[in-house]
C-alpha cells in the first residue's frame, strides 16, 4: 500500500534551502525567475457539500517569503466548474485563495468535469475534463489486534489495526484514494489536510474481495475512526504516483533540479504555463468504526 500526504511543494526550490549555510557561491539561472504558476488543490465529489477549491502561487527563490511554508493566496480570480450537460458552477472567494460554492452542489457519477480558473490579470486555466468514476462501497470496517514488533513499542504490548473489506467490481480498471482520521467523538469534519491518506490502483486484486489493515490507530484516547473511500481517475493517480516519486527521490543540494510535476490544468493560451496540483474528480464513501473500551 502506498502512503502519501498530497502537499503541493516545489521542490526545485526545497532542496535549494540547504545551501544558505554555503561558503561559495553557484549560478541558479533560471530558478530566480521561476515564479508566478499557480498552485491549485481541488477535490470535487458526489458529496452533497460545498465544494472549495484552494488556489496560490509560487515564489521565486530569490524572492523572500513571509514565513515558512507561506506562498502567497491567489486572489480576485473567477472560479467555475461545468460539466459535459451544461451545467456551470460558481465558486466565490471565501478568503483569499479558498474558493467555494455558494451552497451544496455535487457531481454525478458518469458525468465529466473541467475546471477554469481566470486570474485578475486575465489568463485564463482550463483542465482536461475528468470523469467521475463509480466507487465500490466499503462491505466491513473493523477493528483487530495484534501484537506489536516496532524498534520503538514495548514487547507483548497489543497494537490496534483497522481492518478494510470491499468488492472490488471485475473487469474494471479502478483507482482508489483513502482518508482516514481518529477521534475522541463522533465528529468529523470534511475531508481536509488534516486526513491522512493512500491510494492503489487494483491491478493486482481485480474483481476480488479485498480486506486489508488500512492503519495503525495512533492515540489512546481514539474511540471512532472515519474512513474515506474514494475512486479517482487513471490520471490522478499516475500523478500521485509522480508527487511520491520526488519526494521519496532522495535527492542531495547538488543533484539535478526535478522536472515540475505537471497536472491536468493549463494555461488556455500557452501550453509552457501549467498550473502546479491536479483538479481531482472523485466519487466518496465512507463509515465510522466505534472502538469499544
Amino acid at each position: 500500500m502506498k502512503k502519501t500526504k498530497l502537499i503541493i511543494a516545489i521542490c526545485s526550490l526545497v532542496i535549494l534551502f540547504g545551501l544558505s549555510a554555503c561558503d561559495d557561491s553557484f549560478p541558479i539561472g533560471d530558478l530566480a525567475n521561476n515564479s508566478d504558476r499557480i498552485v491549485v488543490e481541488g477535490t470535487f465529489t458526489n458529496e452533497n457539500r460545498v465544494q472549495v477549491i484552494h488556489i496560490s502561487r509560487t515564489l521565486a527563490f530569490t524572492k523572500p517569503s513571509s514565513g515558512s511554508n507561506s506562498y502567497p493566496r491567489l486572489t480576485g480570480a473567477r472560479v467555475s466548474v461545468s460539466d459535459g450537460e451544461g451545467n456551470t458552477f460558481d465558486f466565490v472567494e471565501q478568503e483569499p485563495g479558498v474558493y467555494v460554492t455558494n451552497g451544496p452542489v455535487q457531481a454525478v457519477v458518469g458525468r465529466s468535469y473541467t475546471l477554469t480558473i481566470t486570474t485578475s490579470d486575465g489568463k485564463q486555466y482550463v483542465s482536461t475534463p475528468e470523469q467521475m468514476q463509480e466507487v465500490a462501497p466499503i462491505k466491513a470496517l473493523n477493528m483487530t489486534e495484534e501484537e506489536a514488533n516496532g524498534f520503538d513499542e514495548e514487547p507483548g504490548s497489543l497494537r490496534k489495526l483497522i481492518n478494510l473489506t470491499f468488492d472490488d467490481p471485475v473487469g474494471v480498471n479502478n483507482y482508489y484514494r483513502w482518508y482516514w482520521k481518529e477521534s475522541p467523538n463522533n465528529n468529523f469534519p470534511t475531508i481536509d489536510s488534516t486526513f491522512n491518506n493512500g491510494y492503489d490502483e487494483d491491478r493486482f486484486f481485480d474483481g476480488t474481495e479485498l480486506k486489508f489493515d488500512l492503519a495503525i490507530v495512533e492515540n489512546d484516547d481514539t474511540r471512532f475512526v472515519q474512513v474515506h473511500q474514494t475512486a479517482i481517475t487513471a490520471g490522478a493517480y499516475e500523478f500521485l504516483q509522480q508527487i511520491d516519486a520526488q519526494q521519496e527521490s532522495g535527492l542531495g543540494p547538488f543533484s539535478p533540479t526535478p522536472t515540475p510535476v505537471r497536472g491536468n490544468i493549463t494555461n488556455k493560451n500557452d501550453s509552457r504555463d501549467f498550473a502546479l496540483g491536479y483538479f481531482i474528480v472523485s466519487s466518496v464513501t465512507s463509515s465510522v468504526l466505534e472502538i469499544t473500551q
